[in-house]
């Protein structure tokens, strides 16, 4: 499971002709959206299963966005090189250990004009990560992966296009959603308890408590549940309670939610 397997199909007809088409397949656990979003309303989204058994879940967030606000003047050559280059503001920042989701982004309606900024991602040495680059300042990168260790990063805001104005003053959005001890009671995850290979369903989320005017970012992780295990209480009585699987996700969700 998770991994290809590689074959071929070869097509052939009478007259003796033949053509071989290489073919690469990998089986999955479970298929979902990468990333689905929501102005703070319920949502539903179909998930199709590879696997019978019992489903779990995790939720990571959901986190408000950290907000930086800065100014960056026009840059007249339209041409990003280098932080350093004309129309460049700077931020250094570090995507903490733990973090399974780095989110950075600007938005048309947290800038102060018909700007085309862009947003630019670079690692500690330098080296270009990230980059989005389109006509308007509704920019993102995104980083869905794990950091094992503090991952010190650079972002810079290029105005390639300051309107009328010679800067445009923006707010930056930044994400950084991990595993916490207390997770927040803003987004709920109705789901299947079972499921069974080739079965699809859906799963819906619901988000309480949110702040009007506020953008959001977390994940949903699906996961095998295993069997139970008791767990004492003070009293020394046995209850017994579900064990999700130590971490092995199967799917990950992105849920970006801008309440209102």
């Amino acid at each position: 499971m998770n991994t290809y397997a590689t074959g071929a199909l070869t097509w052939s007809d009478a007259a003796g002709h033949s053509v071989r088409s290489p073919i690469a397949v990998r089986p999955v656990s479970v298929l979902n959206p990468p990333e689905v979003s929501s102005d703070g309303s319920a949502i539903t989204y179909p998930v199709t299963f590879g696997y019978t058994g019992t489903l779990g879940h995790e939720t990571r967030g959901l986190l408000p966005a950290t907000i930086t606000e800065g100014s960056v003047q026009d840059d007249p050559t339209d041409n990003f090189v280098d932080a350093s280059g004309p129309g460049t503001t700077e931020f250094d920042m570090v995507i903490p250990a733990g973090a399974q989701l780095a989110r950075f982004a600007l938005y048309n309606d947290a800038v102060d004009g018909a700007h085309d900024l862009d947003l630019y991602i670079l690692d500690g040495a330098g080296n270009l990560i990230g980059a989005s680059g389109g006509t308007t300042s509704d920019e993102t990168v995104t980083f869905a992966q794990n950091f094992a260790t503090a991952f010190p990063v650079k972002v810079v805001v290029h105005g390639f296009n300051t309107a009328t104005a010679a800067a445009a003053n923006f707010k930056l959005h930044t994400w950084f959603v991990r595993r916490v001890a207390t997770v927040p009671n803003n987004m709920l995850v109705t789901r299947p308890s079972s499921v069974t290979n080739g079965s699809s369903a859906d799963i819906t989320l619901t988000f309480p408590n949110l702040v009007s005017g506020v953008r959001y970012l977390g994940q949903v992780a699906l996961h095998e549940r295993h069997g139970e295990h008791p767990r004492h209480r003070a009293d020394g009585v046995e209850r017994a309670v579900h064990r999700v699987a130590e971490p092995h996700d199967l799917a990950e969700l992105v849920i970006g939610v801008a309440d209102g």
